[in-house]
């Protein structure tokens, strides 16, 4: 552990000089969003029936928010809110998402990050949704 903090210390200026290179999230961030996911659903009308789960998105920071991808419906996947049942809890700094939105990253690499926190309810793994999330 000692090890550890003291690699931390030592990169800890590197790591912040990266943070701070990351393209800040546009005030039209939501919009990106909304038409992105709508978007790729509606290109593949049988991955919106095969996911069928409720993901509710957290988005931190400037041009952040409530936002909600929910499969379920027949259209307007997309909005913003928080939905009253949910699935799937996505917590994002609003960084993360505008890479993913404009195709800077994969959102398989964003997750993997370590600075997205997910939440399950009912606490089951939804294999569909991640292996298509991990496509795009």
């Amino acid at each position: 552990m000692e090890d550890i903090e003291a690699m931390s210390r030592a990169h800890a200026t590197a790591i912040g000089a990266g943070f701070a290179r990351e393209p800040a999230a546009p005030a039209d961030l939501f919009e990106r969003f909304h038409e992105y996911f709508t978007g790729v659903l509606a290109a593949d009308p049988a991955a919106v029936r095969r996911v069928n789960v409720v993901t509710w998105w957290v988005i931190d920071g400037p041009h952040g928010g409530d936002w909600v991808v929910d499969f379920p419906r027949e259209r307007d996947w997309v909005y913003r809110g928080v939905p009253v049942h949910w699935n799937l809890r996505l917590k994002f700094p609003a960084t993360l998402v505008y890479q993913g939105v404009t195709g800077r990253a994969i959102w398989d690499d964003l997750v993997l990050s370590f600075r997205v926190r997910l939440a399950r309810n009912p606490d089951r793994y939804n294999k569909e949704f991640w292996t298509w999330l991990c496509k795009l």
